[in-house]
């Protein structure tokens, strides 16, 4: 290669850039360990660290009084739609407890039936709210609280419910969170018991204004079962939910995450101080003269026999009219 070949713009760029780097590491450097430091002190010593406890639930299915009907009156037709209607219940009882779960009405009643409006939010928690003695929540705040607490999925593929909610005390966010599985076991309890009396008194009224012997035994049948029902509604824990895994708290904090949130306050302070750094010199490098731009490197040379400055003839010819002038 000629030495007096040029490499291509993009590497010569390239190449600027990395020196520009290269010069300012110490910059880097004490950028990137600066914020870390900053973050670490933060998040280790100044903010409150959340434990999130989490329990695993499963909906049951069951087989509505309409299915089971249907069932008995159809045959196995009937009976095998029954049992895809049952599949396709348990997704949209697990729809119905997330609804139940967020709603405000069951969260305002878990919050007062168990007395934990201190507990969520300690009055003159901070020395702000105890030099300007602020009022306490509302039933409103107090909702949006356990809102931005407590979370809820379900899982399409496995079928279950998790459950999740965040304290600074691990202890506490376990037994609200049972509060929160044993209030929603309560209300499908009382739910089903409600639907099984109307029930009941349906069919019974319906077996006995029939006059077909056959479809009032089976009548009869359909209601011995919804009396079972409701009994099992009444005496079952796992009867519309079951428990795979009850709360659990790990030993580490959930938020903040000191290690994580120090590796990205690093990472994002080199980016930053890069970005300055090549902003930096790429204004010097426009704003500075032409030759400087273009680089030394990168000036016409002189051809071979040829002499900086006007060509000779043209000195010359020059030369030759300043003498005509002065004749």
């Amino acid at each position: 290669m000629n030495p007096l070949e040029l490499p291509r713009d993009d590497s010569r760029e390239f190449f600027d850039y990395w020196l520009a780097l290269r010069a300012g590491w110490r910059l880097l450097a004490g950028c990137a360990l600066t914020a870390a430091l900053v973050t670490f002190v933060i998040t280790e010593f100044m903010m409150t660290p959340y434990y999130r406890a989490t329990a695993l639930l499963r909906p049951v299915a069951e087989q509505s009084s309409a299915s089971q009907l249907q069932g008995m009156l159809t045959g196995s037709a009937g009976a095998l739609s029954g049992m895809l209607g049952g599949l396709t219940e348990e997704a949209q009882r697990a729809q119905e407890y997330l609804a139940i779960l967020r709603s405000y009405q069951f969260t305002l009643a878990l919050v007062n039936d168990n007395g934990l409006a201190a507990a969520v939010d300690p009055p003159g928690g901070s020395v702000l709210d105890r030099f300007l003695g602020s009022a306490p929540p509302t039933q409103w705040q107090l909702y949006e609280i356990m809102q931005k607490r407590f979370d809820c999925d379900y899982d399409r593929l496995s079928g279950n419910l998790s459950l999740y909610f965040l304290d600074p005390d691990p202890a506490r966010a376990r037994r609200i969170l049972q509060l929160y599985i044993e209030n929603l076991r309560s209300k499908l309890q009382s739910d089903d018991v409600r639907r099984s009396d109307a029930a009941i008194s349906s069919l019974t009224e319906a077996a006995r204004s029939s006059s077909d012997t056959l479809l009032q035994a089976q009548l009869y049948e359909l209601l011995a079962r919804q009396i079972q029902q409701k009994k099992l509604a009444q005496v079952s824990a796992d009867f519309a939910l079951k428990v795979i895994d009850p709360p659990v708290v790990p030993d580490r904090p959930y938020t903040p995450r000191v290690k994580l949130d120090c590796a990205l306050a690093a990472g994002l302070a080199l980016l930053l101080v890069t970005f300055v750094i090549l902003v930096h010199d790429s204004s010097v490098h426009t704003g500075s003269s032409p030759e400087r731009a273009v680089g030394p490197s990168q000036k016409k040379l002189p051809m071979e026999g040829e002499a900086d400055g006007p060509p000779r003839a043209l000195r010359l010819g020059q030369a030759r009219r300043v003498d005509e002038e002065r004749s």
